[in-house]
């Protein structure tokens, strides 16, 4: 009879669930829910390590019966990581100067007044969609020195615009279909000091060097390195210098020099210590009519920085095209500069 009423007073386990309280009811939905937000944000955004702190909480000595002590440690990892969105836009400015100045006045030991200053800016912007992502950089330097006696002559005289369109056709993370421009040309008048009365031989977008790519393009998650390659066009444009862009083959003086060829592009960043970072970035093409022949851009920048605003540069360039010198073209800069970065992201 006793486990008969006792049976008779048990609810069925239907009507148990019945009488769940509201928020049992709602933690299945809710973990959806966050499920649904967790994976939103990882597909929109990229986790970045901001720090990293251990703390020791407890630790203990202990001594075995063979007389070795053995030490127990109860230690907690704290990680923060910050949230930088893959969707939007972002941009970083970062502007730089430097100048090194010298005089004398009666130092029996010899010298030279001299003056020496150099600018420089770098913008980078990208706009990125689920689909889409278009980056523009625009690179530019600038210097002069005087020596006493002379006039100011310039140094370093430079300025390339990157464009790169690309595409996520097939849902991947790292392969892109993209399209590609590239302009590079100089600001002010160049002349060869070499020759008497220093003749001018160029003139700002004269000459102008434009290339247009079709190709695809790797990125690696990290966006640590990057590399692409397709179907190119470029162009020599010059206006007075025609010697740039004229073919000696033909009978008319040619002041766009249009060429069909492969492009072959790449970029990679290695931190070598928290203030010490390598830059690189190197440019081929060669076009259909030698594909044996390959221009080459490559250009590299080491970069300490000493302190929030002030760094140690060491740039050097290696420049080869064919049609215009069998020679390799160097160019080396070393400076100290004041350079500040401005940046969303």
């Amino acid at each position: 009879m006793a486990s008969g009423a006792s049976l008779r007073k048990s609810p069925p386990k239907a009507r148990r669930r019945l009488n769940l309280p509201l928020e049992l009811k709602l933690n299945p939905a809710l973990a959806i829910l966050f499920s649904f937000l967790a994976s939103t944000l990882a597909a929109q955004a990229r986790l970045e390590k901001f720090s990293e702190a251990r703390e020791i909480l407890q630790s203990d000595t202990l001594v075995r019966a063979d007389g070795t002590m053995e030490v127990v440690q109860i230690s907690k990892t704290s990680l923060r990581f910050k949230v930088t969105p893959d969707t939007g836009f972002f941009y970083a400015v970062a502007p730089s100067a430097s100048v090194v100045q010298s005089a004398f006045v009666n130092w029996v030991e010899g010298g030279t007044n001299a003056l020496a200053w150099s600018i420089g800016l770098e913008i980078a912007t990208r706009y990125q969609t689920r689909k889409i992502i278009w980056r523009n950089d625009f690179t530019g330097r600038f210097g002069q020195t005087k020596n006493e006696g002379q006039e100011f002559r310039k140094t370093v005289d430079n300025f390339e615009i990157i464009s790169q369109l690309r595409y996520n056709l097939v849902r991947s993370d790292v392969f892109y279909p993209q399209f590609s421009f590239t302009l590079r040309s100089q600001f002010a008048p160049g002349f060869d000091y070499s020759k008497p009365n220093a003749p001018q031989i160029s003139a700002f977008f004269d000459p102008a060097y434009a290339v247009q790519s079709f190709g695809l393009f790797y990125e690696e998650p990290s966006r640590a390195f990057n590399a692409s390659m397709g179907f190119a066009f470029r162009e020599i444009i010059a206006r007075r210098f025609t010697s740039f862009s004229d073919r000696p083959e033909t009978p008319r003086i040619e002041r766009v020099n249009f060429t069909t060829g492969i492009e072959i592009k790449s970029s990679w960043t290695l931190d070598l210590t928290e203030r010490t970072r390598y830059q690189g970035r190197v440019q081929l093409f060669s076009s259909f009519e030698n594909l044996r022949v390959w221009d080459v851009n490559f250009r590299n920048a080491l970069t300490t920085r000493l302190f929030e605003s002030l760094q140690v540069q060491f740039l050097f360039a290696l420049v080869y095209q064919d049609r215009l010198s069998k020679r390799v073209q160097l160019s080396q800069t070393l400076e100290l500069a004041f350079r500040y970065r401005f940046a969303n992201h």
